[in-house]
């Protein structure tokens, strides 16, 4: 119908390690866990019914087109945007390229050389071909690392992570962690030693479990920011002042560990 609203909610592909862009606004709508196709009838009890609460931005109608164009800040070429791809995963393979510009200097060409003599892909590899095996390295490498979440309780559980992020603290959340199995919250080798989490457990309805007149919350002593939907938010200070939450963390101290694994009991 002509007087329908559209709204619009996108994330950047998984393969970023977790560094992916997110394009969000202020209407809050239930989407489906990560990497899945979802269709979700009404707006309310959004964790009640196992989704998560997402915030979308409406979609302006001009000239009787809905169109939405998901840019970066720079105005790349179609050129130029696939070497900032190629770029961006390699960087996700932990190796330095300098600056994600999409130009390809000698760190960038470096770098690639370096990648396709580790994995054995082919030196005449470019362009689509060479991100299409990027993105597979980067997938598989995912499996080997990260800070993982494992609920072993008999009740949903919702999770965020904490991180540091270019000398300030960076949040992301939330992640369902469904009984007995597993969820990836950071997709990452763990490179800093320090990494933090906050979990709650819900009960069928979306209420929080009690347990001895206590929520049952797996929290910590590092303050850090929230908010009720999906989010990423850098800083830990003046949550209040900026309109989010805040939540307690827990502080893991991985090590030398490149990936890590947490049990929710």
């Amino acid at each position: 119908p002509s007087d329908a609203k559209a709204f619009v909610f996108a994330k950047s592909d998984g393969a970023h390690a977790g560094k992916g862009l997110v394009f969000d606004g202020s209407e809050r709508f239930c989407v489906g866990a990560d990497l899945t196709r979802f269709t979700v009838e009404g707006r309310r009890d959004c964790r009640r019914r196992g989704y998560v609460e997402a915030d979308l931005t409406p979609v302006v109608d001009s000239k009787g087109r809905r169109t939405v164009t998901f840019t970066e800040k720079n105005d790349y070429s179609r050129r130029r945007a696939r070497m900032a791809g190629v770029q961006r995963l390699l960087t996700d393979l932990q190796y330095v390229v300098g600056s994600i510009d999409g130009f390809g200097g000698e760190r960038t060409r470096e770098a690639e050389a370096a990648y396709k003599l580790r994995y054995g892909v082919s030196r005449t590899a470019r362009g689509s071909d060479l991100i299409a095996a990027l993105i597979k390295t980067a997938r598989d490498e995912a499996g080997r690392r990260g800070l993982s979440l494992c609920n072993k309780t008999d009740y949903l559980v919702w999770a965020s992570s904490g991180l540091l992020s270019e000398d300030d603290f960076e949040t992301r959340g939330w992640s369902r962690v469904l009984p007995d199995q597993c969820t990836q919250l950071i997709n990452q080798n763990l490179a800093d030693r320090y990494y933090f989490y906050y979990a709650e457990a819900v009960d069928d309805k979306g209420k929080p479990i009690m347990e001895a007149g206590r929520r049952k919350v797996w929290a910590g002593d590092t303050s850090l920011c929230t908010k009720p939907t999906r989010f990423i938010i850098k800083g830990k200070n003046d949550c209040k002042r900026r309109g989010y939450d805040r939540h307690g963390f827990v502080q893991i101290d991985t090590g030398s560990a490149i990936n890590w694994k947490v049990n929710l009991e």
